[in-house]
């Protein structure tokens, strides 16, 4: 599970608009809310 969640965190860091909104890797991007990373697409 654990290496699900990381892996979805790192496509979710890497999209276009998550490098806008996080420029940099921060606590609460590792935290951020599920819905948060649902509405990214792919």
């Amino acid at each position: 599970i654990a290496n699900t969640a990381t892996h979805k965190m790192n496509r979710f860091t890497m999209h276009p608009f998550a490098r806008i909104a996080f420029p940099r890797p921060t606590p609460q991007t590792l935290t951020a809310p599920t819905q948060e990373v649902n509405i990214l697409p792919g």
